[in-house]
């Protein structure tokens, strides 16, 4: 009688953060000659992760291996919107730069209008940072990538109608 046996390790494994990938090694043993091709496959991987082998398919005529890579996908950092009165109050402050350029025409020396010129032109641009605070927008964006939590993952070895299956566990911060 010929079969083999599959075993996967590490049983549990951590990323260090979404968009990581987490190894792990699939060790293949024949009893005796197994000449069947041996098809691994993974099942109840996280939404947005994916479950690559090295060699998906392996042919044991001794002992035969094949990296298991779960990579993970990174969730976006997602920043709230400012409250309507902060929103406002940069909005104002838009309007001082530009009604301090107009007077900068008025008088002084060439000397003095230059300078003015050039720190409300910093000024400005100051603002121009602060423009994103006033988003009038109040539904978060949509959050996706690989939620956290702990995950069980089920890698299964088919060769015809003989099944091998292990449990692994995969932790995502």
């Amino acid at each position: 009688m010929t079969d083999f046996t599959m075993t996967v390790g590490p049983a549990n494994s951590n990323v260090a953060a979404a968009g990581d990938t987490a190894v792990y090694q699939v060790q293949l043993q024949p009893f005796n000659v197994y000449s069947h091709a041996i098809a691994l496959s993974c099942t109840g991987v996280p939404t947005g992760a994916a479950c690559t082998f090295t060699t998906p398919s392996v042919t044991l005529l001794t002992a035969g291996s094949s990296t298991l890579n779960i990579t993970t996908t990174a969730r976006p950092v997602v920043t709230g919107a400012a409250s309507p009165l902060t929103r406002h109050f940069y909005a104002l402050w838009l309007a001082v730069p530009g009604l301090t350029l107009l007077g900068v025409g008025v008088g002084g020396g060439r000397r003095r209008r230059r300078m003015i010129g050039i720190l409300m032109f910093c000024a400005l641009f100051a603002l121009l940072l602060l423009l994103p605070a006033c988003s009038s927008t109040s539904q978060q964006a949509p959050v996706s990538g690989t939620p956290p939590g702990n995950y069980t993952i089920t890698v299964t070895g088919t060769s015809g109608s003989d099944t091998k299956s292990q449990t692994i566990t995969l932790t995502v911060p």
